[in-house]
């Protein structure tokens, strides 16, 4: 369990003449655990004229942490990082834009949680005919 210490600075004035005292407090406060959140549900994947789009739905286990927000990367097929950001919590979609979309392969979302505590990742992998339309 994390420990978070707060510390009080108390400044106490006495009398006309400006004579003070100085004390300091500390209390220690247990921080709550940092919980991993459950992974985005729903993983897809296609091609666009935009280039590849990957959309997901929210977990259904909100008891399991808070959702903070999003990791996505790409890979291509050598499973070299083509492509990666971080969205908001309210975010279900990531388009990798072209030209870069004709060289992704896997296609993994994670959901991050307080702390940046993550999910286990979900992957897509893109069929060939997915890959070619990217391409174009």
């Amino acid at each position: 369990m994390l420990k978070t210490v707060l510390r009080y600075l108390v400044l106490a004035f006495m009398g006309t003449v400006g004579l003070y005292r100085l004390a300091e407090y500390a209390k220690e406060a247990e921080s709550p655990p940092f919980v991993e959140p459950a992974p985005p549900a729903d993983v897809r994947a296609s091609s666009t004229e935009d280039g590849v789009v990957l959309t997901w739905a929210a977990p259904a286990d909100h008891e399991r942490g808070n959702v903070v927000g999003y990791r996505i990367v790409a890979l291509s097929a050598a499973k070299a990082v083509v492509d990666s950001a971080s969205t908001a919590n309210t975010a279900r979609a990531y388009t990798v834009p072209d030209p870069v979309a004709s060289e992704v392969h896997t296609l993994m979302v994670q959901s991050v949680g307080s702390g940046g505590v993550t999910s286990r990742e979900v992957a897509v992998e893109l069929g060939l005919a997915d890959r070619n339309r990217a391409s174009r």
